[in-house]
């Protein structure tokens, strides 16, 4: 009804990583966790590749560590993926900027050649196209979020028991491994990677 998506933007803005060096100390190493676009924004680039109908044609990526911490590890990372001439993906990660903010802020903007769709937090959408639209809430909210990862592990454990395929698969991961990875070699050299060079 919206017609194919142009364009996907995700903003997040978190407290950083490990604020109070403890139990989450290993997330402020980058080989240790692969820096803020590994946190919860990996989720909205599975939803991106999963969005466009086209394959991810290339990547650019920068990132830069801006705040006084000492952490081994960005704080700030944008990337954006290409989608050939569908469109493109573009994320944009913040993890530092506010040490003592205590807030999480995570929006997502998809544009589609009819109408769009706003995600103003997690767990919620609307959509809109011309006059007509529509607000729906998801059940899931930050005081369940545990719940829905022992439910994920808890499929996952019974597909390996039975056979049965998961919802999520690892063609699935692995194609967004491809595209962090293409992120990666982008930031490196200094330029846009095509994901056929990988």
């Amino acid at each position: 009804r919206l017609g194919r998506p142009v364009s996907f933007v995700h903003n997040s803005i978190t407290p950083p990583y490990a604020y109070k060096e403890g139990e989450y100390a290993w997330m402020n190493d980058r080989d240790g966790s692969g820096g803020p676009l590994f946190d919860y924004s990996i989720h909205f680039l599975d939803f991106a590749l999963k969005v466009f109908e086209t394959p991810p044609t290339a990547v650019w990526r920068h990132s830069k560590h801006y705040s006084p911490r000492t952490i081994r590890c960005e704080d700030v990372c944008t990337m954006i993926v290409e989608f050939g001439d569908q469109g493109a993906a573009t994320f944009i990660k913040v993890s530092a900027v506010r040490p003592d903010a205590g807030f999480w802020h995570e929006t997502c903007h998809i544009t589609c050649e009819q109408g769009q769709i706003t995600m103003p937090n997690g767990y919620s959408a609307e959509w809109s196209m011309g006059g007509d639209g529509e607000k729906f809430e998801s059940q899931s909210k930050p005081e369940i979020w545990s719940k829905e990862r022992y439910d994920a592990f808890t499929e996952l454990a019974e597909c390996i028991r039975t056979g049965r395929k998961c919802s999520s698969n690892e063609q699935d991961g692995l194609r967004t491994i491809e595209v962090l990875e293409a992120g990666f070699r982008s930031e490196s050299l200094g330029r846009r990677v095509l994901m056929t060079e990988l």
